[in-house]
């Protein structure tokens, strides 16, 4: 069986339609799930800027809030900017778990279609 442009492209649209159905629905889960020991501890001036509690404080910015915090419980090490080194001592195991499977699934998948496409420009015409 030989791969063609058009199965190439296929896989890409469907790769991105999942993305679609299943990234903000659980973002948002994510987001009502963000446990409040979290934000009241590290949502505060040291880690923030007066600006950024503004716009993180409501919706749309509570769900980028949610990005930020699930990123720094999942990978603790990328923190270079906001000092929350020990971000995992005071967030419960169980959201550890699925801030680190929600980021490495959504960069992933988003890591699989970003090279599908730039294989798709790089495909030979038909």
């Amino acid at each position: 069986m030989q791969l063609s442009g058009h199965d190439l492209f296929m896989l890409c649209f469907w790769l991105m339609v999942s993305y679609l159905v299943w990234m903000p629905p659980t973002w948002f889960l994510l987001t009502f799930l963000l446990p409040r020991s979290l934000v009241d501890r590290y949502f505060c001036a040291p880690h923030f800027n007066q600006g950024e509690l503004t716009v993180l404080s409501a919706f749309p910015g509570s769900v980028m809030r949610t990005g930020i915090f699930a990123w720094l419980v999942a990978f603790p090490s990328l923190d270079r900017r906001r000092g929350m080194r020990d971000i995992r001592n005071y967030t419960p195991r169980w959201f550890v778990n699925v801030a680190r499977c929600f980021c490495v699934v959504a960069a992933g998948q988003g890591f699989v279609a970003i090279v599908l496409l730039v294989c798709l420009a790089l495909w030979p015409g038909d």
